[in-house]
């Protein structure tokens, strides 16, 4: 049976749950990663602290930590989802790893890009092309596809 490694966004945790079904049931044996980017920057932004993002990846003052913590309990303690998934898809030897989440896919001038290599794609995040959640994204599926790993974020194939 073919093992498939799935990161959901928390922007389509509610939405996708029939997709991973789906493969569990006729074709794959699949395992399941979410993250709690949405819920987390919400109750910051209620508790009125601030929201922020490097690369990608949220700044967490030592105010959010407990915010972090308690969004994290709420739906099962977790890493960065990508790069937690793109280990597990390694380590468990996975055909494939899915990355779903709120965009279709690497945009590129406003365009889905079908297929990227991953040299290309890590020149993308060296010269500092791309930013938001695609950064932490496309390095997990680049480190995923060069061992090995099929990888797709959307409709975009990350190859080696």
């Amino acid at each position: 049976m073919t093992r498939v490694v799935v990161k959901v966004g928390g922007a389509v945790a509610s939405t996708v749950a029939g997709h991973i079904t789906g493969l569990a049931t006729h074709c794959c044996e699949v395992v399941a990663v979410h993250g709690a980017g949405p819920q987390i920057s919400s109750e910051m932004r209620r508790l009125g602290l601030p929201v922020e993002f490097v690369g990608g990846r949220r700044v967490t003052t030592a105010a959010g930590l407990d915010v972090v913590r308690e969004s994290f309990a709420a739906v099962p303690l977790n890493v960065n989802a990508d790069e937690a998934a793109s280990a597990l898809a390694i380590g468990l030897e996975a055909e494939k790893i899915l990355f779903l989440t709120d965009v279709p896919g690497l945009l590129l001038e406003g365009a889905v890009v079908p297929s990227i290599d991953a040299g290309e794609a890590q020149g993308l995040l060296d010269a500092g092309e791309l930013e938001g959640g695609i950064v932490p994204k496309l390095q997990a599926a680049i480190c995923a596809a060069k061992l090995g790993v099929r990888a797709e974020i959307g409709e975009t194939a990350v190859l080696a």
